[in-house]
Parts: structure tokens; C-alpha cells; sequence
């Protein structure tokens, strides 16, 4: 579609920019004089993903429910540390169970 556009429009009309080249190229290709402001960079290292990451309302509900899951998980696996722990006979039993319960093949 890019290679098929760019194939009808006229030469003199079309501009292949890069970002990096500043005000320059693009000035000149739209006759017009420099600004004396610096070109604009507002994404630098992909800054705005890092701000949209950080700020919008869907990555923040699931970052909080990614931490409580975090700490469900980690509650749940130090009470069957201690439970291990406090009787380490159990493992074996309780391996079985589960082995006898779940048919793997």
C-alpha cells in the first residue's frame, strides 16, 4: 500500500522525511523559512509510551491486579512452605494424591 502511494504521487510532491533531519528538509520542501525554535522531539527513547504505560487508566488496573495476584501468589506459596515445612512426611502423600487425581498421559 506505502510503495503503491508513493508510486502515484508526483515526484516534486512527495517528501521522504526522517524525524532525525530536523526543520531543514521538510522547510524546504514546503518553501518556507526555518524557525528559529528547536524541532520538536517529543517521543525520545519512546518516551511516550513509557508516559502512556505509566498514566493511562487500563495499565493502571492492570498493574494494580497484576501486584495483587503477585501477592496472592506469594502468600499462597509461603503457607505451603510452612506447611511443608512444619511436616515434610506430607510432600509425599501429598504428592500421590495429586498424582492419582490427574491423569497427565
Amino acid at each position: 500500500m506505502y510503495r503503491n502511494h508513493n508510486a502515484g504521487v508526483l515526484q516534486d510532491k512527495l517528501l521522504v522525511y526522517n524525524f532525525k533531519d530536523g526543520w531543514g528538509p521538510l522547510c524546504e520542501f514546503l518553501g518556507e523559512e526555518v524557525p528559529d525554535k528547536p524541532f520538536p522531539r517529543a517521543n525520545i527513547g519512546a518516551s511516550i509510551i513509557r508516559e502512556y504505560m505509566e498514566t493511562h487508566p487500563i495499565m493502571i488496573r492492570m498493574m494494580r491486579e497484576m501486584m495483587f495476584s503477585l501477592g496472592v501468589i506469594t502468600v499462597i506459596g509461603v503457607y505451603g512452605g510452612y506447611k511443608i515445612y512444619r511436616n515434610p512426611g506430607n510432600i509425599k502423600r501429598w504428592s500421590e494424591a495429586v498424582l492419582t487425581r490427574v491423569k497427565f498421559w
